[in-house]
């Protein structure tokens, strides 16, 4: 919709820019114009590619745009549009493979590979790429159906080279193909099956070793780079999997720009919105129960629907080990990462959820085409048509968010005019002190900068950071620059240090500068509080504000706001810290209502205020702490207090 209709490109100016970048990179890497695993971000440092995806399973797609001349963002939506279409023609490929009446197949399809949920996250479009996850699906139940070894080796090769497209979705094909298959054994496995198995493995034996070779091969190159970076600076840490957890909620919560369901959020309105939105269909759940009672009817079925079963079955399965189910720690998944550390690396693990609506489609296909073929009546077979069709409905999403092409070209060619006029030298830092932009989309401007003129920034936006940069990154003052610079020994006559735009662009982008304005206290007029899990309050507070001009925090995303600390000194991560507006701030001091909400789990809390520059920093951590109050998190209920 964003490509089509507004000549857009789905997502912000962060993370998707981010991927447009990675893939630009990746595409100079290939024509000898830079080092492959060394971008033009985060200079000096080399090996920056593996902190976040490299898409080279896709790249090549985006190269051949660009060799036809296509330019770096229209090459993003032509490389995004292939995605997609492959996505459902992989799905297309899997049903005319299982043999589905096409008036089920088409609708399916589409709800498999465009839900509103996968639409909302667009904006995230490395989880687009899973056409290869599907053409492995679909030679694994080929392998399960006939029993045929040679498809069990195709599986194996698309299910390696999915992890080149984007090995989370690599990753969660291990959780997938492992459940089914153990369903698969426990539940439709006979005898004979196993009997042709191994006989059709003698068959081929040598095709199997070979895709097992090949594909080990690829898979120790893909993820090498990403081990030796985990050695060296260690992995995700298990806050940040506990705050991107789905609750029960998340996976009837549905997209705000779903066409049938917008207002269904059954989330918690402060959790992370966009890994919480997973909600498909309401309908997709008759099949699914369908197919799971079937599948302990062993002897009156059909044994595509009782492997439609162990799908349906593998389905509900994942989603409960993946879901919290008491507070934010209730899950087998964050049972096992805190206790296997490397998986922490594949932090937002709900985004298994976007391959488990494939799976249902799956599902409804084999459970529809059944009755389907098995109709008495002509409006027998409508009524399952009409039902496939009403499932696809569901999932169609009206809107997505995105930006023009025009403005990233805007804001790039805004910082290359400044890059010029500070000498134009062959490293670029970007300081312009604090701003009302997002710091991801400051320096991925860098990063595009500097990719179109082959040359390189200090500053740089990915998954994962060099330590020493994150002082400069979260706060690119002058000051941030020149010690990070001095730390690298980077010679200053080599860069061209850039603190602003000129007034035109500024006005043009929409760009506004401040200076830390003096200090700015928040102080409680509350020493201890108790309160219900999870239950949302208003408090008195007072803002002091000691500086001499006033401030626009709404302009500049600035909030009131605070955190919760457990016993171990620890911030909670869920809920996320609530955020009051604040308006325009006078110096002096002015009284207002802040709101906060309770953690999930009971226990003792330290509640620190704080301002916060949002995508920038709590200015506690800038030496601008404000008052603290004990906060008491009882299941019992609660009386608050105000002594």
């Amino acid at each position: 919709q964003a490509i089509v209709f507004f000549n857009g490109i789905p997502g912000d100016l962060a993370d998707a820019r981010l991927v447009n970048c990675i893939l630009e990179h990746v595409y100079q890497a290939l024509r000898g114009y830079t080092v492959l695993f060394s971008p033009s971000e985060f200079y000096p440092v080399r090996g920056t590619l593996v902190y976040s995806d490299t898409h080279f399973g896709t790249v090549l797609v985006y190269a051949a745009l660009r060799f036809a001349g296509a330019s770096m963002e229209s090459a993003f939506q032509g490389w995004f549009l292939f995605v997609a279409a492959g996505n459902t023609a992989a799905l297309l490929y899997l049903f005319r493979k299982l043999e589905i009446a096409p008036w089920i197949a088409g609708p399916l399809a589409f709800f498999g590979t465009s839900s509103a949920a996968l639409v909302f996250k667009t904006g995230h479009p490395q989880v687009m790429p899973f056409f290869a996850f599907v053409i492995a699906l679909s030679f694994f139940l080929q392998f399960l159906r006939k029993a045929d070894a040679r498809a069990l080796g195709w599986a194996i090769l698309w299910f390696g080279y999915q992890h080149a497209c984007y090995f989370y979705h690599g990753y969660f094909a291990v959780l997938i193909f492992g459940s089914i298959l153990a369903l698969f054994v426990i539940g439709v496995a006979r005898r004979a099956w196993w009997r042709d198995v191994l006989a059709s493995s003698r068959v081929h034996r040598v095709w199997l070793a070979t895709t097992l070779v090949i594909t080990l091969a690829l898979l120790i190159a893909v993820y090498y780079p990403y081990v030796q970076f985990s050695s060296r600076y260690g992995t995700r840490p298990m806050e940040e999997l506990v705050s991107l957890a789905p609750d029960v909620g998340a996976w009837f919560s549905a997209s705000p720009f779903s066409l049938l369901y917008s207002k269904q959020n059954f989330y918690r309105p402060h959790g992370n919105i966009g890994e919480s939105t997973l909600f498909a269909s309401w309908l997709v759940w008759l099949p699914l129960i369908g197919a799971s009672v079937a599948f302990f009817r062993r002897r009156s079925t059909h044994p595509d629907v009782r492997l439609a079963g162990a799908l349906a079955i593998g389905t509900v399965l994942l989603m409960a080990a993946l879901t919290t189910w008491h507070g934010s720690n209730g899950s087998l998944y964050l049972f096992c990462a805190d206790r296997i550390a490397s998986i922490r690396a594949l932090r937002a693990f709900s985004r298994i959820g976007y391959l488990l609506i494939v799976v249902e489609s799956v599902v409804a296909a084999l459970i529809f085409n059944r009755v389907f073929c098995q109709a008495p009546r002509t409006w027998h077979r409508g009524c399952v048509v009409a039902l496939s069709f009403l499932i696809s409905l569901e999932a169609i999403a009206i809107g997505q968010r995105h930006y023009s092409k025009e403005s990233t070209r805007q804001r790039t060619a805004a910082l290359i005019d400044m890059w010029r006029a500070a000498g134009a030298r062959d490293i670029l830092v970007l300081a312009p002190g604090y701003t009302n932009q997002s710091l991801e989309a400051l320096h991925t401007d860098c990063w595009n900068a500097a990719l179109l003129l082959h040359k390189w920034s200090v500053n740089g936006y990915s998954g994962n950071i060099p330590q020493p940069f994150a002082p400069f990154l979260a706060a690119p003052t002058l000051e941030n620059a020149k010690a990070l610079l001095k730390l690298y020994d980077v010679p200053l006559d080599q860069v061209s240090l850039v603190t602003d735009w000129e007034p035109a662009a500024r006005a043009r982008l929409g760009i506004l500068s401040f200076q830390l304005p003096g200090p700015i206290f928040l102080f409680a007029a509350i020493e201890r509080l108790t309160l219900a899990p999870g239950e949302e309050i208003e408090i008195p507070v007072t803002l002091d504000f000691r500086g001499t001009a006033e401030l626009p925090c709404d302009k500049l995303n600035i909030f009131a706001s605070y955190r919760a600390y457990d016993d171990a000194g620890q911030p909670v991560a869920r809920p996320s810290s609530l955020r009051t507006r604040v308006h325009t701030v006078r110096p002096g001091v002015s009284p207002f209502m802040m709101r906060i909400m309770a953690p999930e789990q009971p226990g003792q809390y330290d509640v620190k205020l704080s301002m916060v520059h949002e995508g920038v920093a709590w200015w506690a951590d800038l030496g601008l702490t404000g008052s603290a109050f004990k906060l008491t998190v009882s299941s019992e209920k609660p009386q608050p207090s105000t002594r």
